[in-house]
């Protein structure tokens, strides 16, 4: 149970979300919870300087950078190359644990950036797009169409 709000008579507070930006939260402070009632929320802006609406479309605007997404086999390709590369550092170079966990995260990275970027430029199809086309059954000789074995039409 949450106090009730004085604008709207309600318990309409709400928690500070776990994404909120680091400078909104120097803002309210102490406080830790916001109100989500509009009359509550003019009362915050005016106060605070933000309120629950701009909390959320702050914590939208950092989704917004995210345009590109990885396929599970990227993914998959990546920590395993991670995984090897963690593994020769330790092996090869005599790293210990700790140097060589940074170094191999930091070449995921790298290999994930340059992923990326070659899907971006055009030079390299998405690991899904190549995927797709290569599970497609063969063009038919006869009727130009793909498909997996004999088909009716070729016996007749």
């Amino acid at each position: 149970m949450g106090p009730y709000c004085k604008f709207c008579n309600h318990r309409c507070f709400v928690h500070l979300p776990q994404e909120t930006p680091e400078h909104i939260l120097k803002a309210y402070g102490t406080s830790t919870i916001v109100a989500t009632c509009p009359s509550g929320q003019a009362f915050e802006k005016a106060k605070v300087g933000f309120c629950y609406d701009d909390i959320l479309e702050e914590i939208e605007k950092g989704k917004v950078g995210v345009k590109y997404t990885f396929t599970s086999e990227q993914l998959y390709r990546i920590l395993s190359d991670t995984i090897s590369m963690f593994v020769e550092y330790q092996n090869v170079h005599g790293s210990t644990e700790a140097q060589a966990l940074p170094a191999a995260i930091s070449e995921m990275f790298q290999g994930l950036d340059a992923d990326r970027e070659l899907v971006e430029s055009g030079e390299v199809k998405e690991s899904l797009q190549v995927a797709e086309e290569a599970n497609q059954p063969p063009i038919c000789d006869y009727c130009h169409h793909r498909h997996y074995g004999w088909q009716d039409h070729h016996l007749a």
